[in-house]
C-alpha cells in the first residue's frame, strides 16, 4: 500500500493523538533566502557543439571559455550535444549552465565521449589540480548531463568518474539532471583528485544541492563523503531531489544482471550517503528504486533530516559476503530506510547540537516485488533478510573518564509502510522425491517470487524460490542461497507451502559505545501491516538510549520510560508505557559430548511475562583443537508443542561462526513463535577440552 507523506502528515495521523500537525518543515530563512535568491551570474555564450563524437574537439573549447571566465560569470550552452573525453574545469566563482530547464529524453547539453577518463566530468579547478583548500561560490545549474552508461543492452560507454564534484564552499548545484554516470551522481567532496583531504578550515562548507535529478548511477545519487584528516564538508542543503535507480539499479530493473555492490558494505549504494552529518539539512527528497538502503547518514550533530520520501528501498537484498552474491542475512547489513549515526562524544556536545528526524516516509518491498526485472524475476526480499526502517546507532567515540557524552534527536512523525507484505502460502502443492520442480494448481504461485523462502514438507531447510512459471498449472523450482543450485524435495506429497518474509523493524537502536548517551524525543512515529512497530532497543558497555515522549495534553502514567518501551494510546487524553521490547542477547557454554554424541543441553533464559520470542541470528565460537569438528545443536519449541532443530559444524579452533541464513529460517515454524531455546554441542573426538561460546540472539513477543 502507498502512503503519501504529505497526506499522512496533514489529516490527523498525529491530531489524533493529541499531537499538533506538522504540514511541512521549514529551512532556516537564511538558508532559503540564499537558496531562492542566488547571485546572478554574468552569461557568456559559448561555440556550438563541434559534431566530434570524439570529444577531442568540445573538451579543449569548453574549458578554454572556462578558463578565460573572470568571478560571477559563467559559460552558457545555448544548445545540447558537447561531446567531452575528459573533465570540465569550473574556476572559482564561476560557473556553467544552459537556458533555464532541462528536458528528460532530449539531447544531453554534456556527454561523455568513449573513453572518458578521468574523476569527474564536471568539477572545480581546485579540485582538479590537488589543492589542499575548497574554493568559492561556484554554480552548476539547468544541464543534462549524460555518463554514457546507457547499457545494457548498449554498451558502458564510461567507465570513469562522478557526475559534478565540488571541493568548494557557498556553491549552488541546481536544476540539473545527471544521468547514467559511473560514480556518484553528485559529490560534495572533502578531498581532492589526488584523494588527499581538504585541510583549510572553512573552505568546504556551505553548498547547496537542490532540485535536481539524478537517475542510475554507479554509485551514490548524492554523497558526502568523510575523508581522514579533512577539516570535512558540513552546514549545506540537500533539498528537493529526485533520486532514481542508485547501483545502476535500472539495468537490473530491466533484467540485464545484478546493480552494482559497494565494497566498503557488500551492499548496493544508498540514493543518499552523507557521511559527515554535521549541520547538514536533508529535506524534502524523493527517492525511487533503491535497490539496498534509501538514505545513510553518519557523524551527526545538529543534522536535520525532514519530510525524504523512498517509495521502494531493499528491492535487491542480497549482499556479496566471500565473493559470492548471498542473502543479506549478517544483522549488520540489514537493508535500510535512513540509517543514523549519531556522535555523542564530549568533544563534540552533541547535547548542545540536537538532531531532528521527522516526517520522513519509507517503503519496502516484503513480499511481491515489482521493482525488479519481470522477466528474470526479482530478488525478492526472503525469511533470511532483515529491513530496518529507521536505524540508529551511536558512534564509536570514546568518552574520556569523567566526562559525559550525549547526543540528542527528535524523533516524530516517521512513518514505515510496506509495499507489500510477506509471509504468503500456497495450497495443493506437490512436490516429488529428488525433484526440484513443485507443482501447484493454475494461479496457486500468482504472488510467488524468485528468491522467496519456501518451507514445507519435503523442502530442505535453507530452500529459495528459483524460476516460477504459470499456466493452467504452476509450477517453480527450488534453489539454493545463491540462486542457481537446484535442491532436490525429499519427499513426495501434496501440502501447503508457506514463503516468509523477511523480519523488518520500523525503528532499531543501538549503541556499544562505552559512556555514551543517546536522548530522543520519541512522538508519533507510526509502522503499517506487519512491520514491527515497537522500537527496538540494545545497549552493551555501559551505553544508553532512553526513549523520551513529551505530548502536549497527553497525561503519561508508568512513571520514566525504561529503555525499548514505546507509548501505547489507552485514550484520546492519556497513554502508557508498554512492556520492554529489547532484544534478549545471551551468550552460553554447553559442554560438548564426546565421541559425536550430543552433551547436555543448555537452555537460553527467556524473559518472563512475555508470550515466546523470535530468534534473529547466533554466532559461536567452537575453540576446539586441530582437526577436532564440533556440532552445535540449536533446538526450538513452539507453542504448539512442536519441536525442530539445526545443527552447524566447525572444524578446530575456527573464527566465530554466524548463523546463516537457512539456519535461522530452519528454526522457523510458520505461524508460531518460539517458547524454548537450547544448545547442545558435540565432538567427534573420544576426549576434548572444548570450550565452545554460544550467543543467542532473539526479539520477545509480548
Amino acid at each position: 500500500m502507498q502512503i503519501n507523506r504529505r497526506s499522512f502528515l496533514t489529516r490527523g495521523a498525529m491530531a489524533g493523538a493529541g499531537i499538533a500537525t506538522v504540514s511541512r518543515h521549514q529551512l532556516p530563512a537564511s538558508q532559503v533566502k540564499e537558496m531562492a535568491a542566488i547571485r546572478p551570474l554574468t552569461t557568456v555564450t559559448v561555440p556550438p557543439p563541434s559534431g566530434d563524437t570524439t570529444g577531442a574537439t568540445d573538451t579543449p573549447a569548453l574549458n578554454a571559455a572556462l578558463a578565460s571566465l573572470s568571478p560571477r560569470e559563467a559559460i552558457i550552452l545555448t544548445q545540447p550535444g558537447y561531446y567531452i573525453n575528459a573533465p570540465l574545469s569550473v574556476p572559482s566563482g564561476c560557473g556553467i549552465t544552459a537556458p533555464v530547464g532541462y528536458g528528460v529524453g532530449s539531447t544531453p547539453h554534456i556527454k561523455a565521449a568513449a573513453g572518458f577518463s578521468g574523476p569527474a566530468m564536471i568539477a572545480n579547478a581546485g579540485f582538479l589540480k590537488g589543492l589542499s583548500y575548497g574554493e568559492d561560490g561556484l554554480e552548476i545549474s539547468n544541464l543534462f548531463i549524460d555518463g554514457s552508461n546507457g547499457g545494457p543492452p548498449g554498451p558502458f560507454v564510461s567507465t570513469h568518474g562522478h557526475g559534478i564534484v565540488l571541493s568548494a564552499s557557498h556553491c549552488h548545484v541546481h536544476h540539473n539532471f545527471v544521468y547514467n554516470v559511473s560514480g556518484s551522481g553528485i559529490v560534495a567532496a572533502d578531498f581532492n583528485s589526488k584523494g588527499k583531504p581538504i585541510t583549510h578550515v572553512g573552505s568546504t562548507e556551505e553548498n547547496y544541492i537542490y532540485d535536481n535529478k539524478i537517475e542510475n548511477p554507479g554509485q551514490f545519487c548524492i554523497w558526502v563523503p568523510k575523508t581522514g584528516g579533512s577539516i570535512g564538508m558540513t552546514d549545506g542543503v540537500i533539498a528537493r531531489n529526485i533520486l532514481m535507480d542508485p547501483s545502476f539499479n535500472a539495468y537490473y530493473r530491466g533484467g540485464f544482471g545484478n546493480p552494482r555492490i559497494s565494497p566498503t558494505t557488500n551492499l548496493p549504494f544508498e540514493a543518499v550517503r552523507v557521511d559527515d552529518g554535521g549541520g547538514w539539512w536533508v529535506e524534502d527528497n524523493h527517492a525511487y528504486y533503491c535497490p539496498g538502503g534509501a538514505y545513510a547518514f553518519a557523524s551527526m550533530f545538529g543534522t536535520h533530516i525532514l519530510n525524504n520520501t523512498c517509495d521502494m528501498f531493499g528491492s535487491f537484498p542480497w549482499s556479496v559476503v566471500g565473493g559470492k552474491l548471498t542473502p543479506a542475512v549478517i544483522i549488520g547489513l540489514a537493508m535500510h530506510g535512513i540509517k543514523c549515526s549519531y556522535n555523542s562524544g564530549a568533544g563534540f556536545q552533541g547535547y548542545q547540537h540536537p538532531n531532528g528526524v521527522i516526517g520522513n516516509l519509507m517503503n519496502a518491498f516484503e513480499g511481491l516485488n515489482n521493482a525488479g526485472p519481470t522477466a528474470m524475476g526479482s530478488g525478492t526480499p526472503n525469511a533470511g533478510c532483515r529491513i530496518h526502517y529507521y536505524d540508529a546507532i551511536v558512534d564509536t567515540i570514546a568518552v574520556p573518564p569523567g566526562a559525559t557524552g550525549e547526543a540528542a534527536v527528535v524523533f516524530m512523525g516517521n512513518l514505515a509502510n510496506q509495499n507489500s507484505s510477506g509471509g504468503q502460502s500456497a495450497a495443493s502443492c506437490t512436490t516429488q522425491s529428488g525433484s526440484s520442480t513443485v507443482t501447484a494448481p493454475g494461479g496457486a504461485f500468482a504472488t510467488i517470487q524468485r528468491g522467496m523462502s519456501v518451507v514445507g514438507a519435503g523442502i530442505p531447510a535453507g530452500t529459495y524460490v528459483g524460476t516460477v512459471s504459470s499456466g493452467s498449472s504452476d509450477s517453480l523450482i527450488l534453489v539454493a542461497g545463491d540462486l542457481v543450485t537446484l535442491v532436490n524435495a525429499t519427499a513426495s506429497g501434496t501440502a501447503t507451502l508457506s514463503f516468509p518474509g523477511p523480519y523488518s523493524l520500523a525503528e532499531s537502536w543501538s549503541s556499544s559505545t562505552p559512556g555514551s548517551a543517546l536522548n530522543v524525543q520519541h512522538v508519533a512515529n507510526h509502522a503499517l501491516g506487519t512491520i514491527i512497530d515497537a522500537p527496538t532497543v540494545l545497549t552493551s558497555g555501559g551505553a544508553s538510549i532512553t526513549l523520551i515522549a513529551e505530548v502536549a495534553g497527553v497525561g503519561i502514567s508508568g512513571g520514566p520510560p525504561s529503555p525499548g518501551q514505546v507509548l501505547v494510546a489507552e485514550s484520546a487524553t492519556g497513554a502508557a508505557w508498554s512492556g520492554a521490547r529489547g532484544v534478549v542477547k545471551q551468550l552460553l557454554s554447553p559442554t560438548p559430548g564426546t565421541g559425536g554424541v550430543l552433551g547436555t543441553p543448555v537452555a537460553v533464559t527467556l524473559p518472563a511475562g512475555i508470550a515466546g520470542v523470535d530468534l534473529l541470528a547466533f554466532q559461536w565460537v567452537p575453540n576446539g583443537a586441530a582437526g577436532e569438528t564440533l556440532t552445535l545443536t540449536i533446538t526450538a519449541t513452539y507453542d504448539n508443542g512442536a519441536s525442530q532443530s539445526v545443527s552447524p559444524t566447525a572444524v578446530g579452533s575456527a573464527a566465530t561462526q554466524s548463523g546463516a541464513g537457512d539456519q535461522i529460517v530452519g528454526l522457523a515454524l510458520n505461524g508460531h513463535f518460539v517458547t524454548g531455546l537450547t544448545v547442545a554441542c558435540a565432538s567427534s573426538a573420544p576426549t576434548t577440552t572444548a570450550a565452545p561460546a554460544v550467543t543467542v540472539v532473539c526479539l520477545p513477543i509480548p
